[in-house]
Order: C-alpha cells, then structure tokens, then sequence
C-alpha cells in the first residue's frame, strides 16, 4: 500500500524526489512517536507499524524502480540497462539483509537505539535525495523564461 501510496501522489505532484522526502520525514515522526509513546492498545500499536511500514517502503520501491528507469533511458544498450537494474535491486537487497543483522546488534543495549538507527538511516536517505529535491523545486517553481527572440536587423 505504501508503494502505490508514494507513487500516486509522485505522479499527482509530478516530484518523485520530494515525495519521498516528504514520506521519509513522515515516516520519521512516526518512528519518534512510536518510540517514545507507551500505546497501551495492541490494534493501535499495530496499526501505527503499518503506517511507518508503508511510509518506509514507499520510498524504497519508488528510488529501486525509478533509479533504474532514468538510468536505463539515458543507456542506449540493452545489456547496460539490465546491469544497472541489477545493481540497483542487489545494493538494495544488501541494505535489506543488513538491515536487521544491525538491528539484533542494537537491540541488545535498548530497542530506543534501533528506533534511532531507523530515524538516523530515514534523515540520511533524505539528505541523499535533496539535491533532486531541489532541483525539482527549482523546474517546478523558479522556471527558467525563454529566451526572447532576436530582433532581425536589415
């Protein structure tokens, strides 16, 4: 749900970078108050981890798809397409296994310390995403004016 989530409101926004931004700080603040609330409710507490699930996810399979998709364009061969697309998912399923190998590490001294590896993971993903950010702030809303037409002169 979070990946056809993010990719709806990339594709109504026409800003994919800021939309995973936008749902990697979400995911954030719901990481923090996740950790620091004591939800009494189970419903509630799962409820609030598929949230931070699908606002996670979101973003991983829109950079995995996307990444993959510009690069492949700008590729003219095949071959080089396929291997930009295997690279791409291979770093990512080397994140995903790593991933919980560091948060069995973490969990040991307290679980506040994995929920902080999670947020500080999530800001440097947003950190890495802002130089597309900016640049679609900057087509968006600072569009460069067309030249003006030269004058002819007899």
């Amino acid at each position: 749900m979070g990946a056809l989530l993010c990719g709806a409101v990339a594709d109504w926004t026409n800003s994919s970078g800021l939309t995973c931004v936008g749902f990697l700080l979400s995911s954030t603040v719901s990481i923090l108050i996740y950790s620091e609330s004591s939800i009494g409710f189970e419903f509630l507490r799962q409820t609030l981890l598929m949230i931070i699930g699908g606002l996670i996810n979101g973003p991983f399979t829109m950079i995995i798809s996307t990444v993959s998709a510009d690069l492949g364009c700008r590729v003219p061969s095949r071959a080089a397409m396929a291997t930009i697309s295997a690279l791409t998912n291979g770093i990512g399923s080397i994140g995903a296994a790593l991933g919980p190998s560091v948060a069995g590490v973490l969990s040991q001294y307290s679980w506040n310390s994995v929920f902080f590896a999670m947020i500080a993971s999530n800001l440097a993903a947003s950190l890495m995403l802002t130089r597309i950010c900016f640049h679609e702030i900057r087509t968006k809303f600072f569009p460069t004016p067309a030249p003006l037409p030269a004058e002819e002169t007899p």
